[in-house]
């Protein structure tokens, strides 16, 4: 289990693309609430996005979120051999490079003169979270709420669904605590980040998340000197 969390396309100096609707703004995409996107306008199915930075960003991984390019839509990083775009939420990983200007390429060739939108868009090194148990808990949380009358009629309110996993880390060595603990104080419980389902235990689609439900970060420390600890992830749109 992977996880991109921290705000590098916020750290460019330029962000641009030819396709970026002015009424829209291109910058829409480092805004890490959930209800604003960047709107593109194209006439031959790609959208190039290019991030200039100061100085040299290494990655290895892209994301997109909230976007609207169908699945087989295909995404390249630097020139990149390209990849399809998993539907509604796609990551992308890469061979690891270190460079001062990025460039993204969404294509999707069969769809021209059209409207595109970006809801969120990261990239960098991934973090990869320590080795977790196999006993992962999926809920389906249901958020509508139910009104009962006084004659046992049922009204409510639909609203949207949204999945919660709770994972478990058994043997968190002393030297994997550092990087844990900065992801957790950087995102708190409101900031959302990118989860990337690596375990073949679990069956989900890539994630965009956040750590509502997880309050405290605890670790218990057990006789053969590994930490152990547990997290909740709410599922975020």
């Amino acid at each position: 289990m992977k996880v991109l969390y921290r705000e590098t396309l916020a750290q460019a100096t330029s962000l641009t693309s030819p396709e970026a609707s002015p009424s829209v703004p291109i910058g829409r995409l480092t805004d890490p609430r959930l209800s604003t996107y960047a709107v593109f306008v194209t006439s031959t199915g790609t959208v190039t996005i290019t991030a200039v930075f100061a100085s040299a960003v290494t990655a290895d991984t892209l994301a997109i979120a909230g976007h609207d390019f169908d699945p087989a839509a295909t995404v390249s990083v630097n020139g990149s051999t390209p990849v399809s775009l998993s539907e509604g939420l796609g990551t992308i990983s890469f061979p690891s490079d270190s460079q001062t200007t990025w460039t993204f390429v969404i294509s999707e060739p069969a769809v021209a003169d059209q409207i595109r939108k970006i809801g969120r868009l990261e990239f960098g090194v991934a973090f990869e979270l320590p080795g977790i148990s196999t006993e992962v808990k999926v809920d389906e949380i249901a958020q509508s709420r139910t009104i009962i009358s006084g004659s046992r009629q049922s009204y409510g309110y639909r609203l949207i669904p949204y999945r919660r996993i709770s994972v478990q880390f058994p043997g968190i060595e002393q030297n994997e605590k550092p990087a844990l603990d900065d992801f957790y104080r950087y995102v708190d419980t409101f900031l959302p980040f990118f989860l990337i389902i690596t375990e073949s235990c679990l069956t989900l689609a890539d994630l965009y998340a956040v750590l509502e439900e997880t309050r405290s970060l605890s670790y218990q420390l057990n006789d053969a000197n590994f930490y152990s600890s547990t997290m909740t992830f709410s599922e975020v749109n």
